[in-house]
C-alpha cells in the first residue's frame, strides 16, 4: 500500500510517498522545502535524505518508527500528535 509521509529535516520540511509492505518500505522521491538552516543541521538533513534512495526496513513501536536504510543507517521517527 502507498502512504504519504512527510515531516521535518531539522530545517526544511520533506512530502513524499512510501510503499509499504511486510518486507522493506520503498519510499518514493521526497520534495523538500530549499530554507537555509543552520550549518549544524545539514549533516543531519543529508542523513536522512540518504533514507529515500533504495529501500530498507522498519519497525513500529506505539507511535514510533524505526526506519533502517540499505547501508544500515537507522533513524527513529515518532507519529505528529
Amino acid at each position: 500500500m502507498t502512504r504519504e509521509v512527510g515531516g521535518r529535516l531539522g530545517g526544511d520540511a520533506v512530502d513524499a510517498t512510501a510503499t509499504v509492505s511486510t518486507g522493506p518500505v520503498t519510499p518514493g522521491r521526497p520534495s523538500t522545502t530549499r530554507m537555509m538552516c543552520d550549518a549544524s543541521l545539514m549533516g543531519t538533513e543529508r542523513t536522512l535524505l540518504g533514507l529515500f534512495n533504495g529501500s530498507g526496513g522498519h519497525r513500529v513501536d506505539h507511535d514510533t518508527i524505526a526506519l533502517t536504510s540499505e547501508n544500515g543507517t537507522i533513524v527513529h521517527a515518532r507519529a505528529a500528535r
